[in-house]
């Protein structure tokens, strides 16, 4: 080993990132190690000059890997709201590491950027008031979000009540939208591609039927 080799590792610059207020880059022997928060450096009294080991290196690099993974979470609900599973999936697929992705959910719920009920009440008013969509229809895609069924009940009746939305409203307004692009097809056929639009949009049997029950048999 030379003597280069065999010299302690030292610390030797704690630089705080200009766009990441609280984030330090961690430099040894002039050269980059770790991106680190200011709680770590309090934690574990780093400080210039003092000397690196193994074991401090063990618990920086893993803080830094917990703290790279609530970071990534953080950026990914920057560019659109998501489910507690929806940013699950979407941080495996990304391959951090596994052991490290719970803390950071919680961590997450517990500053309050992580709330499934908000996130399906918000998701429920926006394709209700702005899509038109049905109460079925909602649930269906909050459950592939991977929401609690009970959460999901919760937020779509809190948005219908709030919103007075009147799902006979919607089926009519659905339909009237949908009569414009088949008016020229034969009367049979208007009906039973309308009666499967309104099906797969999740409005059920009862009002697609009041709906049906009201085009002329001429049309």
């Amino acid at each position: 080993m030379s003597e280069a080799e065999g010299r302690p590792r030292t610390i030797s610059g704690l630089k705080e990132k200009v766009h990441k207020p609280g984030r330090y880059r961690l430099e040894v022997d002039g050269k980059s190690v770790a991106t680190i928060d200011v709680s770590l450096i309090a934690e574990l009294g780093l400080k210039v000059g003092r000397e690196y080991t193994d074991d401090l290196d063990a618990r920086v690099q893993n803080s830094a890997a917990k703290l790279n993974t609530i970071d990534r979470a953080l950026n990914a609900l920057s560019t659109r709201a998501r489910s507690t599973k929806e940013l699950e999936r979407w941080l495996i697929g990304k391959q951090l590491p596994k052991e490290h992705i719970p803390g950071a959910l919680e961590r997450l719920t517990e500053m309050g950027l992580l709330n499934d009920f908000d996130f399906a009440r918000g998701f429920a008013r926006s394709r209700a008031v702005n899509r038109g969509q049905s109460r079925r229809r909602i649930e269906a895609e909050l459950s592939k979000r991977g929401v609690h069924r009970t959460t999901i009940s919760q937020a779509i009746a809190d948005v219908f009540e709030h919103e007075a939305i009147d799902e006979r409203v919607q089926v009519n307004a659905a339909a009237e939208k949908k009569l414009k692009s088949l008016s020229k097809l034969e009367p049979d056929v208007i009906r039973r591609r309308l009666y499967g639009y309104l099906a797969r949009q999740g409005f059920n049997s009862q009002l697609i039927g009041e709906v049906m029950r009201r085009l002329p048999r001429n049309s």
